[in-house]
């Protein structure tokens, strides 16, 4: 999907949502899979002025239930396979893929962009909850814009990089590899969901090697060492989400000769 076809996809979408009332200060809920449809969702939402909610696709009845109560969203996006895992919410559900049949019809001269200001909420987005409840922690538009500009200097300097989206879309970390790129130029190559088992897309990642940098935890920074053959096109390795040991950082350097950049940007 090149550059345009995402601001054309994306703002059709955005047309539908207004068209279904949604405006600024709203919130509308994502529950996809990793995919296009996913992307196309989260910037549509933005266009239309609203903030998304990302939701994990894999978790419990009761967990989900509670985030789509908690957070206030008046919408949920999702796909067809996965709405029946949706309990009764007081939020509209829409299909993405019966939503987007009419959209070649949608005119775009019809969409008229939200002003948003830069204390408005870009995403809320849940945390573990592993020492109490789960809690929405909501991100304004300049904390979303600020970072991604620092990102962008930080780890663009010398051109673009590909990025792969590999990881939750309800993980905070995850955030780096979808907007980055596309404020770079870059590509995002995007790796679904295990359809059973645990989630070890990371390992199509590097047996693929066709990414120039990562956004990984410590724990899948791990799973390289056991790797075959490391990924040879990778040039740079940004480490968050958990605890990261410098003795994990030599050996991964080591693997490299010492030709890889390593960031430790764990504490969003």
């Amino acid at each position: 999907m090149s550059y345009g076809q995402l601001d054309e996809l994306s703002g059709k979408v955005a047309l539908h949502l207004k068209r279904k009332g949604i405006s600024s200060e709203d919130s509308v809920a994502v529950y996809m899979d990793r995919s296009e449809s996913l992307i196309v969702s989260l910037l549509a939402i933005m266009k239309a002025g609203a903030a998304f909610v990302p939701i994990d696709t894999s978790f419990p009845e009761q967990r989900l239930a509670y985030v789509l109560e908690d957070s206030g969203c008046k919408l949920v996006l999702t796909s067809t396979d996965l709405k029946p895992n949706l309990p009764e919410v007081t939020a509209a559900i829409f299909e993405y893929n019966h939503f987007c049949q009419d959209i070649a019809a949608g005119d775009l001269q019809d969409l008229h962009l939200e002003e948003v200001d830069a204390r408005s909420l870009a995403y809320m987005i849940y945390t573990s909850g592993s020492t109490g409840r789960s809690k929405g922690v909501m991100i304004e538009h300049r904390s979303l814009f600020n970072y991604l500009c620092w990102a962008r200097n930080e780890y663009m300097e010398d051109g673009p990089h590909d990025f792969p989206l590999f990881t939750s879309v309800a993980a905070d970390l995850t955030i780096t590899s979808l907007f980055l790129p596309l404020i770079s130029g870059s590509t995002v190559v995007v790796y679904p969901e295990s359809i059973t088992g645990p989630d070890l897309s990371v390992m199509d990642v590097f047996s693929d090697d066709r990414v120039d940098i990562i956004k990984l935890t410590p724990s899948h920074l791990a799973l390289l060492e056991s790797s075959e053959a490391p990924p040879a096109r990778l040039k740079k390795l940004i480490v968050g989400g958990e605890n990261f040991k410098s003795s994990l950082a030599g050996r991964i350097s080591n693997l490299y000769g010492g030709n890889i950049t390593i960031y430790n940007e764990y504490g969003p």
